[in-house]
């Protein structure tokens, strides 16, 4: 028997000396063969370079990643000094104007060498607030662009009818010609690249168009070692530096923007704002004391954006809720509800979305929202879409409170109104017999309340426009 044990004791033994050495086989493996360490030559080139001043071209007219000497790229090229010990002229030009071969650049199209600061996104614009759920809304209106951008806004448009494309040689007519409003409806442009224009003329953000991009880039020159020990730093620096620089230099325009004073930014930074909540999977959920899901995504980018904090209170029941925002109990939270509020609305561009879905055995054919006439349907009880379904009429609306109650819906094979997200979410589980019979989007959108009207409602509902739904 001790036999027995003894025998054991040596394969355990063996079996974590031998996971040691596998660890630290691993480790030794990814050290020596790190692509991104500098070789000899290179390390040789700092060394007999470091009193030589290097050209770097570096845009000055990029709002977060460099204008007016600060910026993301600035901040890169101060720690890269920091590092290396290597002298920069950053010899600066306007985005448009033609760019050293060693630059900082935008680009529509990159290329193998080019390192990706930043994958830049385009936005539709508006002087009025305008609810827009497809880039086919944009059918018989006036958009004005940048004549630089017509090609490929040319190309992703063509599909939209009747969409009449104005050219501009700079943002600053664009911009006057929405202010004037006599010759377009909306803009379409780079959000980055135009975000002091669009907060400084307290303009709208109603659509994001996610997959139309530019990038940020470094743009490598061929052969030139200087170029390669950027890119070689780049990969370490980003991993821990990139969010961070950004979100910095974000807040930073954002402040100026809006003439947000340093007394007014330690004020929101210095409190602890008062989240409020019911479940609502995939939106918002608590699991094991972690506020999560869709909706904190938002809070999160935003807190590390402005360096503020958040105290999420999850409520069991929808009247305890409403009840904490009848008495301004919470600071902010986010509405999926028919409610009545004093609260200030701040547009998430959320689509507000929905399928109608049944049993597959069901044999349901729908081909509009009225093909429910004399239907009984279920609906989340006190929700948008119960209050969207009862004013259509002719519909016989059940509605359920919460997952549980939805569960007992599901097994009794009835058709159900659900928010498209949620349906998502669920039919990976307890709706995986469901199938969608019909998608709509509704007119209006899902909105943040926040009770204040102050510096941090303006801060937070601009902000909150940014994000890309």
């Amino acid at each position: 028997m001790k036999k027995n044990k003894k025998v054991k004791k040596i394969i355990i033994s063996s079996i974590i000396v031998a996971l040691i050495l596998s660890i630290l086989i691993f480790i030794t493996y990814r050290i020596v063969n790190d692509e991104n360490k500098l070789n000899v030559e290179e390390k040789e080139w700092i060394s007999k370079n470091v009193n030589v001043v290097q050209n770097v071209g570096i845009p000055n007219n990029l709002d977060i990643f460099g204008k007016s000497s600060k910026g993301v790229f600035y901040d890169f090229l101060k720690d890269f000094n920091t590092e290396y010990n290597i002298n920069i002229n950053k010899v600066t030009y306007n985005v448009g104007e033609e760019a050293p071969e060693v630059s900082f650049k935008v680009v529509y199209d990159v290329e193998d060498k080019d390192v990706i600061f930043y994958k830049e996104h385009y936005v539709i614009v508006s002087k009025e607030k305008t609810d827009i759920s497809s880039i086919s809304q944009l059918s018989n209106k006036k958009v004005g662009i940048l004549a630089s951008d017509e090609k490929i806004i040319t190309k992703y448009l063509n599909d939209v009818d009747n969409v009449v494309l104005t050219n501009y040689e700079t943002s600053t007519t664009l911009f006057q010609a929405l202010e004037e409003n006599n010759e377009i409806d909306f803009i379409l442009i780079p959000l980055r690249e135009n975000l002091t224009s669009i907060l400084t003329s307290n303009y709208h953000i109603d659509y994001h168009i996610s997959d139309l991009n530019k990038y940020f880039v470094f743009s490598i020159k061929e052969n030139d070692t200087l170029s390669t020990i950027i890119k070689k730093y780049f990969a370490s620096w980003s991993s821990k530096n990139l969010q961070k620089t950004i979100y910095k230099n974000e807040l930073d325009t954002f402040v100026s923007a809006l003439s947000i004073s340093a007394k007014e930014l330690d004020y929101i930074q210095a409190r602890t704002y008062t989240y409020g909540f019911i479940n609502n999977s995939p939106y918002e959920v608590l699991i094991s004391g972690t506020y999560g899901g869709i909706i904190s995504e938002y809070l999160t980018r935003f807190s590390e954006f402005s360096n503020t904090e958040f105290q999420s209170i999850k409520y069991k029941d929808f009247s305890k809720f409403t009840e904490a925002i009848a008495n301004q109990k919470l600071d902010l939270y986010f509405n999926y509800y028919n409610l009545d509020t004093e609260y200030n609305k701040i547009d998430s561009l959320m689509n507000i979305s929905f399928s109608i879905i049944a049993p597959e055995e069901n044999p349901l054919i729908l081909n509009s929202i009225s093909s429910l006439t004399d239907k009984t349907v279920y609906v989340l009880k006190n929700s948008l879409l119960e209050k969207y379904l009862s004013n259509l009429g002719g519909i016989n609306v059940k509605t359920y409170q919460d997952e549980k109650e939805l569960k007992k819906i599901a097994y009794k094979n009835n058709i159900i109104v659900i928010d498209k997200e949620s349906y998502n979410y669920y039919h990976n589980s307890f709706l995986n017999t469901y199938t969608s019979r019909y998608t709509n989007t509704l007119s209006n959108t899902y909105n943040f309340y926040v009770k204040t009207n102050d510096t941090f409602n303006v801060l937070f509902s601009k902000y909150i426009e940014t994000l890309d739904p």
